[in-house]
């Protein structure tokens, strides 16, 4: 029985901690750029810590009890981008503590950020030595990329800028790259993106964000690449929202996490632009879109006590971004 509740346990649930923290990291910087309370912030941030805290034990039980289960997760074209999601929480995560500790940012970062160069590896190989129909791309490709943008959020004023801005680089060589293949796939390509699938769409508006964010902690302050950057994240973001009901037609499942770290990531990137940008239009950006991506947040949090965290809807068991992936 403990094996069988293990089995779908799979990496996938990280982009809850994702979506938490990456919430409570916006919530942080428009503390500080608004005057708001910090206590929002850091309590968001404590909720996401004890989240992938759990998960990463999750993790480590299931690779005692079930490493078959792990086996198959990696060899699965579907499911091997979301170990990328862990690293990513483990980024944000040391982002969050660095400024109690130090000596525990770094704990956290060192693995997370080696793990994340590895995942990246690893997908481009796999990619490059295995022919895929141009049907099997799709936006979740992006994600171990938008994995090596993310150390800098921490890596910087952890004193590794030069491996953050070697590792940012990579970031934007591969969404460069990969970007037009995966818009050409949902253009042009058959079948047609399903409604369960919709939620995947969402990762098109992370990666710019993220990357726009990485850039100006590089910096030190925003230019015009990280205000492309932004605005490309908040077009992708306007496109994916014009599907309107249809996002929501599917029954809740843990694919439904994955609209909450996009619309964290682009409202910390909004928050920046506002900073270097200041004014009404830009304010207004911001504002609003951290108060969705709390709203989204919420929801998906209340939507996940509901059914369980770890609950697939219509899937009966399957689990719901690997349909979703295959779906696109």
């Amino acid at each position: 029985m403990p094996n069988h509740f293990l089995q779908d346990k799979r990496f996938d649930l990280f982009s809850s901690s994702m979506g938490i923290i990456g919430l409570g990291l916006g919530w942080r910087i428009a503390s500080d750029t608004f005057g708001w309370p910090h206590l929002i912030g850091e309590t968001i941030l404590l909720a996401g810590s004890v989240v992938y805290g759990v998960l990463l034990v999750v993790q480590l039980v299931r690779i005692c009890l079930c490493p078959n289960a792990l086996v198959d997760e990696w060899r699965s074209s579907a499911q091997f981008v979301f170990f990328s999601a862990a690293t990513i929480s483990g980024s944000l995560l040391a982002a969050a503590v660095l400024p109690y500790s130090t000596t525990l940012a770094k704990f956290i970062w060192w693995p997370t950020t080696s793990a994340q160069l590895v995942l990246l590896v690893a997908s481009m190989r796999r990619w490059m030595t295995t022919t895929h129909p141009v049907t099997e791309a799709n936006p979740t490709w992006l994600i171990p990329m938008v994995g090596n943008a993310s150390p800098a959020f921490a890596g910087v004023a952890l004193g590794y800028e030069d491996l953050s801005r070697a590792m940012l680089m990579s970031a934007i060589a591969c969404w460069i790259a990969f970007q037009p293949i995966i818009l050409f796939r949902l253009c042009f390509a058959e079948p047609r993106i399903a409604v369960r699938a919709l939620p995947g769409l969402k990762i098109l508006v992370s990666a710019p964000a993220v990357i726009a964010i990485a850039l100006s902690t590089i910096l030190g302050h925003g230019n015009l690449l990280t205000e492309f950057g932004t605005y490309c994240s908040l077009f992708f973001a306007l496109c994916v929202a014009s599907h309107g009901k249809r996002l929501w037609e599917a029954r809740f499942s843990r694919s439904w996490w994955g609209f909450t770290f996009p619309m964290a990531a682009l409202s910390s990137a909004l928050i920046r632009l506002y900073q270097v940008r200041p004014g009404a239009f830009t304010a207004t950006l911001a504002v609003g879109c951290l108060s969705v991506a709390t709203a989204i947040v919420t929801i998906v949090v209340f939507a996940a006590l509901r059914h369980g965290l770890t609950s697939t809807g219509d899937n009966h068991g399957a689990d719901g971004h690997a349909r979703s992936a295959a779906d696109l």
